[in-house]
């Protein structure tokens, strides 16, 4: 039993290290690509005809349209990391946190709305928070309902984003890619549904 709890103590050490990594890694990419840009090398993406360096679909996430941009950014994923840091949630995190790269990446592609041009890291936040919002819904405790409350009111919000239209001005002052946030939300609710159903197996 000592071994055993040993291991549960080590293992939620490495879940809380975790989630602060990947917001080391994330900030210190955004940061340097925004104060240190790599003069003639496309970063952001851009759709066809235009085209596109096909690493642009992962490096369009980590450059920001100026520093209001950077920082709006930088401060969500600060929360979401402390969130999961608390939660002892950081390896689902860094799952949430690729399944919504890869997502928008293919929804920039191939999804049904177009998308002239895409920046920033709001997708994969999306992403992020939908699915820590998932798993405070399905935590024991007397504040479940906030994670149904965030749940269904950034659902609400993503739906009158889209009902404006691609590129519409945002609360900060720049243009919005609504269907981005739609594909990061929904990555993240799948891979966090998936994620306790295999917790609840084992």
């Amino acid at each position: 039993m000592r071994v055993e709890g040993g291991r549960f103590v080590r293992f939620a050490r490495l879940q809380r290290s975790i989630a602060l990594r990947l917001w080391l890694l994330t900030t210190t990419i955004c940061v340097g690509l925004h104060l240190f840009p790599l003069a003639g090398t496309p970063l952001g993406w851009r759709a066809p005809p235009d085209g596109s360096a096909p690493w642009t679909l992962l490096t369009a996430h980590f450059v920001h349209l100026g520093d209001a941009h950077l920082a709006a950014n930088m401060a969500a994923l600060t929360i979401l990391c402390a969130t999961a840091h608390a939660l002892q949630r950081g390896a689902l995190l860094v799952g949430l946190f690729l399944a919504a790269v890869l997502t928008v990446a293919a929804g920039l592609v191939a999804g049904p709305w177009p998308i002239a041009w895409y920046v920033g890291l709001s997708g994969v936040l999306y992403g992020c928070f939908g699915g820590l919002a998932f798993e405070l819904c399905t935590e024991p405790t007397p504040i479940r309902w906030l994670g149904w409350m965030l749940l269904l009111g950034t659902g609400a919000r993503i739906a009158a984003d889209l009902a404006a239209g691609v590129g519409a001005t945002g609360v900060l002052g720049f243009p919005t890619a609504p269907p981005a946030h739609l594909y990061g939300f929904s990555a993240g609710l799948a891979t966090a549904v998936v994620a306790r159903r295999r917790r609840r197996r084992t």
